[in-house]
């Protein structure tokens, strides 16, 4: 959730680099923001999760979203920062948009999926919450400083920091994937020692 929370938040950043970087028009960067702010949130968080209801992992979904998101943010790197490919840019940023509201609304559903046990719940959700919401602590003041450093050239810094984290997401829900494999795995054999009465010393 840390990784997830931290590009889904720096997300923020494409509004003003549309702005800043390309040159777009405010009347742009006005309808961007709100379609963000009101459109995508209502939409994507259950979209996504009723495509992890199908697929029976939010894992999966996480992996695959943060993914796309990553390859997204790394294509703002590479775009020329010229008001020609603004409309092009802003596409990009609803999609991105739609995809790090939708990872982050099923991220807790890791939890359930991981089968934590039901007497510790409680205490692994408030483990989630402090660790996951830490990016509010330090992400605007790194990246502020960014900024006060190189302008807009900083944005491609940004860009690629939180595709990193998105990297590192993708790649921690493949490790619980994993997890959750290996342990199915073992509960056959758990439930057959279990009804042959063998109790492990």
């Amino acid at each position: 959730m840390f990784f997830v929370y931290f590009y889904y938040t720096g997300v923020t950043y494409t509004t003003p680099y549309l702005k800043g970087a390309l040159g777009a028009s405010a009347t742009l960067v006005l309808l961007i923001g709100t379609i963000r702010t009101y459109g995508i949130t209502l939409f994507s968080g259950p979209v996504f999760g009723a495509i992890a209801s199908k697929v029976g992992s939010p894992s999966r979904v996480i992996t695959v979203g943060s993914v796309l998101a990553a390859v997204v943010l790394l294509g703002f790197v590479f775009l020329p920062q010229k008001p020609a490919i603004a409309v092009l840019a802003a596409v990009l940023v609803i999609f991105l948009g739609f995809v790090a509201n939708g990872v982050f609304g099923i991220v807790s559903g890791q939890l359930t999926e991981g089968k934590v046990p039901l007497e510790v719940f409680g205490t692994a959700s408030g483990l989630l919450s402090v660790v996951g919401f830490l990016p509010d602590t330090f992400s605007s003041t790194w990246f502020g400083k960014l900024m006060d450093q190189k302008g807009n050239a900083a944005y491609n810094d940004i860009f690629i920091i939180l595709a990193i984290s998105a990297l590192i997401a993708g790649a921690i829900a493949m490790v619980l994937l994993w997890y959750v494999k290996k342990h199915k795995a073992d509960e056959p054999l758990d439930e057959a020692v279990a009804d042959a009465g063998i109790v492990e010393a």
